[in-house]
């Protein structure tokens, strides 16, 4: 210890160094004092030790109760966006396209340009 505070007594990077410390060490003592949450030694402990924590159990009834749950949205939205949509157009819509191509092509007016054929609705 005596030689340390010789040495620092001498050299000025180590000398400042110190002072840095001690103003550190001045300042950590005015922070208030934090209690910690209850359980926080333990899950460090844990983590020392490398242990896994205990996992959650989830009761079978909420899982099950959650599987319902996603079938039945699941079931709601495809009805919703898929089963309710009214598709009896779509069976004549062979027959509309072949009879806008025959107009298209036996129609004089467009000339070298190829018809544009409706399609769909």
């Amino acid at each position: 210890m005596i030689a340390v505070r010789a040495h620092v007594e001498i050299c000025a990077s180590c000398e400042a160094e110190l002072g840095s410390l001690r103003a550190l060490k001045t300042d950590l003592a005015s922070l208030p004092l934090v209690e910690p949450r209850e359980g926080f030694a333990d899950d460090v402990m844990r983590l020392v030790r490398n242990e896994k924590p205990e996992p959650v159990r989830v009761p079978v009834f909420a899982m099950v109760a959650t599987s319902v749950a996603a079938a039945a949205l699941a079931v709601l939205l495809f009805n919703a966006f898929i089963g309710g949509t009214d598709r009896t157009h779509l069976a004549d819509d062979g027959a509309r396209f072949d009879e806008a191509s025959d107009a298209a092509v036996t129609n004089p007016d467009f000339g070298s340009h190829a018809p544009l054929i409706p399609v769909g609705r």
